[in-house]
């Protein structure tokens, strides 16, 4: 791996675990304050597969 390709990998890690931290916080509020319905099902199905999108991407992601 070249110089750039590690500053890139490692931004790409930092960016990726803002948005994880991002995503765990907003499943965990959401799921607290959601309605009963379809569509916020729908809401909360999205954010955890953005959560695991991103926190997969993370090395030793807790």
């Amino acid at each position: 791996m070249g110089i750039a390709n590690a500053e890139g990998y490692a931004q790409s890690q930092e960016e990726a675990k803002r948005l994880c931290e991002v995503f765990k916080k907003k499943t965990e509020e959401y799921r607290k304050t959601m309605r009963n319905d379809e569509l916020a099902k729908k809401t909360l199905q999205s954010y955890i597969a953005r959560e695991n999108r991103f926190c997969s991407k993370v090395k030793n992601h807790s």
